[in-house]
């Protein structure tokens, strides 16, 4: 009788516990929820510090259309649910912000049986470094199953600093035209020989002639740096008053007993080294031989090959895997290197013309 009574009350326990495992799997069961779409969300803003936004959106509308995103969550289940959403950063960009500062402060939702509601995504428009922000968003409530969607967030930088790079980029090309005009550049030519007579003028002992091609100096100077000035017609003249600076060093010379010639007294290096590059003064033929050009063709030759093989090994794509292709991905840069005299000789040929 014991052994009945034991054996009775085992089974009564054991039902007792699978009703209420039963049960409590039947309430977890009614809490569950569901999103209107799974796909992945895609939201695009900018940096708007300085415009607010207004002006970049004029340029992308895409700031200002595709910066909010909505998704819907319906209560599937017969009992209230909170929703809370929360954002997991998965990449360097948004893990760098830890990805509270990717999204605008995400609402948790409260729904009835049955009730369908929009969480609503929205981007922080400042603090965000121009980037791709990737992560997930991780839906969870109690005794219900957790729901993620991926989430990709473009951000660019405002349209004024675009706008800015490009009205810098008219104005210096515009500066580039005036300033290597032909015409331009043969007065400034002229003067940067007037210059050089000027330094020579000064090395004359004799003052009377010293002041007389001085101020033939300065009528030349006048003339060349007015307004409607020709410098092919002065050029001429210039060069008969070079003709005069060599007499009158000549004769000098004969009176010294030393060797006649145009001094080179410049000593301000940087200020030499400047108009070398701005092309007025002619640079030194056997530099120009000897060291410029070996080392431009080899300079220009080595940016190239680093500018191939960082397009074509070190990008993205196909650069992942290169050599999987075989000798299609070493067939691009072999042709890449065949191109790059082709690029130095274009590069080589660009000059500024007089519009």
């Amino acid at each position: 009788m014991r052994t009945f009574t034991t054996f009775h009350f085992s089974l009564l326990t054991a039902m007792m516990v699978l009703c209420c495992i039963n049960h409590t799997m039947a309430q977890d069961k009614s809490a569950s929820f569901v999103v209107g779409s799974t796909k992945a969300v895609r939201l695009f803003g900018a940096n708007c510090v300085p415009d607010g936004c207004i002006l970049s959106a004029a340029f992308a509308p895409k700031i200002a259309t595709e910066r909010l995103a909505a998704v819907t969550v319906t209560n599937s289940g017969t009992q209230d649910l909170s929703v809370t959403p929360h954002f997991v950063p998965t990449n360097g960009a948004a893990i760098g912000v830890d990805g509270s500062g990717v999204l605008a402060p995400l609402e948790t939702l409260q729904l009835k049986p049955g009730e369908t509601r929009s969480l609503k995504l929205s981007i922080t428009d400042e603090g965000l470094w121009a980037g791709t922000y990737i992560g997930e968003l991780m839906l969870t409530a109690p005794n219900a199953t957790r729901v993620t969607l991926p989430l990709e967030i473009h951000v660019r930088t405002s349209v004024v600093w675009a706008i800015l790079a490009a009205l810098c980029g008219i104005i210096l090309g515009r500066l580039s035209q005036l300033v290597y005009d032909p015409r331009m550049v043969a007065r400034v030519r002229l003067y940067d020989w007037l210059y050089e007579l000027e330094e020579a003028i000064e090395t004359i002992t004799d003052q009377n002639v010293k002041a007389k091609l001085r101020k033939t100096l300065d009528v030349l100077r006048q003339k060349l740096v007015s307004r409607n000035a020709d410098a092919d017609a002065l050029a001429s003249q210039v060069a008969a008053l070079a003709s005069e600076i060599q007499q009158a060093l000549q004769t000098t010379a004969a009176a010294t007993g030393a060797a006649a010639s145009v001094p080179n007294v410049r000593t301000n290096r940087p200020e030499i080294a400047l108009r070398w590059l701005a092309g007025v003064t002619p640079l030194p033929i056997d530099t120009v031989y000897a060291r410029l050009m070996p080392a431009l063709v080899l300079i220009t030759l080595a940016a190239l090959t680093i500018v191939f093989v960082l397009q074509q090994y070190g990008g993205s794509g196909t650069a992942e895997t290169f050599g999987a292709g075989g000798l299609a991905d070493y067939a691009s840069l072999f042709l890449a290197g065949v191109a790059s005299e082709a690029i130095a000789s274009g590069l080589r040929a660009v000059k500024f013309t007089a519009s």
